[in-house]
């Protein structure tokens, strides 16, 4: 991406606290990162992932195809894995995209889907049972709420998660985007 993406903590705008992770991306016709990656994790088939993390996304741009959050498998081609993005016309709500790993969870427990607010703080958890068969499971809550509970594979078959990424993970919106991230929280738990 652009060499003017960037991603620091900063001390402008905590959730909790004295700081925070700030991403901000350009606008371009082509994907923009801005992420932090920490590798050596270890999710194996079989085991659960646990992830909540404090969002807060800059309004007044288009935020579709907008992604924070990655869990994924640095062994497998094209790193496959489960992505935590923005979708609907404008980018009004959370999903999760799958990247080689079994199907999209799209929201289906709140009828319309439940926007995600801009300029606020949101909290967003996560949990997945790992795993490459159809008992695999996608859970996601939106400040308490639970809006995306999807069985199937959420793991291809003899790879392990083990890296995540937080931050501007994909700019797909062809918007400049600046995203706060605050309290993120990794467990098997």
């Amino acid at each position: 991406g652009s060499s003017s993406n960037k991603v620091a903590v900063v001390s402008e705008r905590p959730h909790l606290g004295a700081a925070s992770i700030k991403s901000s991306t350009g606008s371009s016709i082509i994907q923009q990162k801005a992420a932090l990656a920490r590798q050596l994790l270890w999710f194996p088939a079989g085991s659960h992932f646990w992830m909540s993390v404090w969002v807060y996304i800059v309004g007044g741009t288009i935020t579709r195809d907008f992604y924070f959050f990655d869990l994924e498998s640095t062994q497998g081609g094209g790193n496959p894995g489960r992505r935590l993005a923005l979708g609907g016309p404008n980018g009004d709500w959370l999903w999760v995209s799958s990247k080689h790993a079994g199907l999209n969870a799209e929201q289906s427990l709140i009828p319309p889907p439940l926007a995600f607010p801009k300029n606020k703080w949101v909290q967003v958890k996560m949990h997945l049972y790992v795993s490459p068969n159809s008992d695999g499971l996608t859970e996601v809550w939106q400040d308490g709420v639970k809006i995306i509970t999807k069985a199937g594979q959420t793991l291809p078959s003899g790879l392990v998660y083990d890296w995540i990424e937080v931050g501007t993970t994909a700019n797909l919106s062809g918007q400049a985007q600046v995203i706060y991230l605050d309290e993120l929280v990794i467990s098997k738990d």
